[in-house]
């Protein structure tokens, strides 16, 4: 008898979902059923005021960054064609294949003054078709892509800087050579640009492109909404965005020019520092007092694993980058209090917190989970429906409708196989490698997902 495969999965994408119903249910009982006080069942007085406090920060933070990106953001208007400005677009591919047409194809479209507007496709050395697909996508679009090929594959980093220096535009936009963009996306993206000499950077809104594919995808486009919508929406408030993604950014290209030669031959305890270009660009900029903003209509659609190997693997780069960027912040984040340098001060501090907070608690959770895991239950129970409750009313505010719930599918599955990532990347974070290429770096995106939320 032969199984229908989809639905097979279908029905497991669909129980794994609504299984966050009950999860949800069992935590608002544990929690209406009250916390047995700490002190009565004789846990030491400290471990409990900590965590307490460490929570309330949390809740803190939270509430302030809603707070903003609630009252304050707004979008910014895309300006006329007269008013944009030359604009560079540079895609590094590296063993991409058939995805980086796509990529191309979804530029080469765009609703932007063609001569005030270049493609630059470099192939970063790849072992595969990548550069006949980029070959062809210059063809279909003559005048429009310019083709780069390296000799030799030496990173992202490098491939970017080759892009960077060839360039004589204005604007420089960087694109992951597994994403596509809407026609509108590059006048949205460097719109801000165009009507404030301050802004240094603008990050795109970045969501996931292959959700048909899994549930990790699926949960993934549920993080990216928080994290852009809400996180960076604050963020870009205090004008201090401190990651402008790969997938989609805009940069002035002055900006850049002062120190981009370092930034190519940065190191870190000694090695090379081949991955986290992106945040690396982001705190240059930060540091020579450049303003960084989020663009919220300004839409890129990338490809995530599907498997939870190459999620970690990809997680764990993010991480291991957070840390090095993180702590180049604290070199210049204190040298002034105006309002600029405090927005970037406030989460510099939360932020740290985040990366030492799983190595600091571990001491102390577990022997309180020993003396008292009831307590220390309820205590995850309560950070993880606060969490999980805040993204999935934004993905359901949004447009996302049932697929909300995958916030707190999200939540247990970050909890329970996930919980080592941030602490492995602090203890790792001289390892440079980038993990997933080679793994997953072949994605075609046959048929992604191009429907935009209404704003």
């Amino acid at each position: 008898m032969r199984v229908n495969v989809s639905k097979v999965d279908a029905l497991l994408d669909c129980v794994v979902k609504y299984a966050a119903l009950p999860l949800l249910a069992i935590g608002v009982y544990v929690l209406v059923t009250g916390f047995e006080n700490p002190f009565a069942a004789g846990i030491p007085r400290w471990p409990v005021l900590l965590s307490i406090g460490l929570l309330a920060i949390n809740v803190f933070y939270l509430l302030g960054i809603l707070f903003l990106a609630g009252f304050f953001y707004r979008p910014w208007k895309a300006v006329s064609d007269r008013d944009l400005p030359s604009c560079t677009v540079i895609v590094p591919a590296y063993n991409e294949g058939q995805g980086v047409l796509k990529a191309l194809e979804s530029l080469a479209a765009s609703d932007y003054p063609p001569e005030k507007f270049e493609i630059v496709a470099i192939d970063d050395g790849s072992a595969d078709d990548t550069w006949s697909w980029i070959c062809r996508a210059a063809q279909a679009a003559p005048g429009r892509i310019r083709t780069l090929r390296l000799p030799a594959n030496r990173g992202k980093r490098h491939a970017l800087y080759c892009g960077i220096r060839s360039s004589r535009m204005d604007v420089i936009v960087t694109v992951d050579s597994d994403s596509m963009v809407l026609p509108d996306t590059l006048r949205q993206l460097v719109s801000p640009l165009a009507q404030d000499p301050a802004i240094g950077a603008v990050a795109g809104n970045i969501r996931v492109s292959n959700m048909e594919e899994g549930l990790i995808p699926r949960m993934m486009d549920v993080n990216f909404v928080f994290n852009f919508d809400l996180m960076r929406a604050g963020q870009s408030v205090l004008r201090s965005v401190f990651c402008t993604p790969g997938a989609l950014s805009a940069y002035r290209r002055e900006a850049l020019l002062p120190f981009l030669d370092g930034w190519l031959d940065q190191k870190f305890l000694g090695e090379a520092a081949g991955i986290a270009e992106d945040r690396a660009l982001s705190t240059n900029l930060l540091r020579d007092h450049w303003r960084i903003v989020f663009q919220r209509p300004a839409f890129a659609y990338t490809a995530m694993p599907t498997a939870f190997r190459n999620t970690s693997r990809m997680l764990l780069r993010w991480g291991r980058g957070d840390v090095r960027e993180t702590l180049r912040l604290y070199r210049f984040a204190f040298r002034s209090f105006d309002g600029f340098h405090l927005g970037i001060q406030m989460q510099l501090l939360v932020q740290t917190m985040w990366l030492l907070l799983p190595l600091l608690l571990l001491p102390i959770t577990l022997p309180v989970a020993v003396a008292n895991p009831l307590l220390v239950f309820q205590s995850a129970c309560a950070m993880t429906l606060a969490w999980s409750s805040a993204a999935a009313l934004l993905y359901l505010w949004r447009g996302g409708g049932s697929e909300a719930l995958l916030a707190y599918v999200f939540s247990c599955f970050r909890l329970v196989f996930l919980f080592w990532v941030t602490p492995w990347c602090v203890l790792t974070v001289r390892n440079s490698r980038w993990l997933t290429r080679g793994v997953e770096c072949r994605k075609l995106l046959s048929s992604p997902r191009l429907e935009v939320l209404k704003n």
